[in-house]
């Protein structure tokens, strides 16, 4: 008797991931992804979002460009043999509508979804190929002192002695002169991660995890703390600034393997909320869509690309 297959947890898939590459000594959101560009479809020309930043920039192919099967199937075109699909995490809000109560409930859809590196393939058409001109023209342009003060609602930014810190309470960051830094990006480095927390002011993202958690012990300070880490490193790479050693410091590693290894959840979770606070900080508007299923009906493939 066959036995029915249990579905799978994408939280858990992910993270063993991650994990796997942590225990390799490679910490994927500080990898840097300068040279090969923000990962995105070939087809849409979106960008990846999300944890699906960091899954798919430390690969290390030299152009960050991928595509899900169905795409290569729609342009004629096929993975090369023994090539291996990379999972990226598909997601969006579904309404969920309970066939026997009648109620819904709007709840979060997540299916692994696996692409393809254009270097994994072939018969690619040349037009559907970025040229260089493309490349250039879809990478961000912006300046660090831009990003600090056209970011909406602003804290105050102080520059009182040498400790770093966002205080919520009183919203405002306070940092050590630039001066007092070697070089200028360490500098910005800092301040991106302040700035980052302070997004999750009830003013602007309201982000409980910054407001509820207690430093250094709590599951809510690891939460904020990795968000600050991934958004100061989308931030870093949109002003050209280097990303430093994505393979040292055994110490830090240890630590977030104990995090994640505690919850499945935080990886994923974390890279949603500081896509988010990036999006506020350049003020991009950007919203993930609704969409009304059934129970059984699940959401179709063409969605998932």
């Amino acid at each position: 008797m066959q036995t029915k297959k249990e579905p799978l947890d994408v939280n858990e898939f992910i993270t063993k991931g991650i994990i796997k590459q942590l225990e390799k000594g490679i910490i994927p959101w500080k990898h840097s992804f300068t040279k090969n560009g923000i990962p995105q479809n070939l087809i849409t020309r979106k960008f990846y979002r999300g944890i699906n930043v960091w899954l798919l920039s430390s690969l290390n192919y030299p152009s960050n460009q991928f595509l899900s099967l169905k795409q290569l199937k729609d342009i004629g075109a096929s993975p090369k043999k023994n090539e291996t699909a990379h999972a990226t995490v598909f997601w969006k809000w579904i309404n969920m509508e309970d066939k026997e109560s009648g109620q819904t409930a709007q709840i979060p859809f997540l299916r692994i979804l696996n692409v393809f590196n254009i270097r994994q393939c072939e018969g690619i058409p040349e037009d559907k190929l970025l040229n260089k001109d493309e490349k250039d023209e879809l990478i961000p342009n912006l300046e660090s002192e831009a990003i600090v003060e056209t970011m909406p609602l602003k804290p105050e930014l102080r520059h009182k002695g040498k400790l770093a810190m966002y205080h919520p309470c009183e919203d405002y960051i306070n940092i050590p002169a630039m001066k007092s830094y070697d070089k200028r990006e360490n500098y910005y480095s800092d301040l991106f991660h302040y700035i980052v927390h302070s997004t999750g002011h009830p003013k602007r993202l309201n982000r409980k995890e910054l407001l509820i958690m207690e430093p250094f012990v709590s599951d809510a300070y690891s939460v904020e703390e990795l968000v600050a880490e991934m958004g100061a490193s989308y931030l870093k790479f949109f002003v050209g600034f280097p990303m430093g050693d994505s393979t040292t410091n055994s110490t830090y590693i240890d630590g977030w393997l104990a995090k994640i290894k505690h919850d499945k959840r935080v990886v994923i979770y974390a890279g949603n909320l500081a896509q988010k606070a990036v999006d506020f900080i350049l003020n991009v508007k950007f919203e993930v869509p609704v969409q009304a299923v059934s129970a059984e009906s699940g959401v179709p493939e063409d969605e998932l690309v």
